[in-house]
């Protein structure tokens, strides 16, 4: 569940994906701001990786996103910070969260593009705000606080399996 505000954030939509595998996506409108939008994502995680690894490597691909689309406006102005982990985030125990900001300078005004990502039960719930990370920072352990997601089902553990623990396709012999 998620809740209906974030800070000066209020929900706007919620949209759940055909494929199990992308999960739902919420959207939040900023109540003075209309263009200031707060996209929450959760999904299942694909993999039985780390947390670590798995956080990164979604973050990783938004990167490459912001990339292409950088590229695709033929636009050279476009800064992006490494992944870092979030530290000392009151409010918060046990909860990594990885981050990366994007900013992209256009004539009128820069673009910003702030994700968040951090993994609750077997489930990646990642952020995306359009505005910087000193305006999003405090935010962020109110939503994590906020969001309930459900435990692993039946099905996520069965796909998650190890290929080892698949049986065999090959028939085998019992011949003498």
């Amino acid at each position: 569940t998620v809740p209906y505000k974030i800070g000066d954030f209020t929900l706007s939509r919620q949209h759940l994906f055909n494929d199990p595998m992308k999960g739902m996506l919420t959207r939040y409108i900023h109540n003075d701001f209309a263009l200031a939008v707060f996209d929450v994502y959760v999904y299942p995680l694909k993999t039985s990786h780390s947390v670590e690894i798995q956080s990164q490597n979604e973050l990783l691909l938004e990167q490459q996103d912001i990339r292409t689309i950088s590229k695709a406006l033929g636009k050279d102005a476009l800064t992006m910070s490494d992944i870092y982990e979030l530290e000392s985030i009151a409010g918060l125990q046990d909860t990594r969260v990885f981050a990366f900001e994007a900013k992209l300078q256009t004539e009128s005004e820069p673009l910003f593009a702030t994700q968040y990502v951090y993994v609750k039960n077997d489930k990646v719930v990642k952020f995306s705000i359009n505005a910087p990370a000193r305006i999003t920072n405090n935010l962020i352990a109110e939503a994590i606080n906020a969001i309930a997601v459900p435990s692993e089902s039946s099905f996520m553990k069965q796909v998650r399996q190890p290929d080892a623990d698949k049986p065999s396709s090959n028939p085998t012999s019992v011949a003498p």
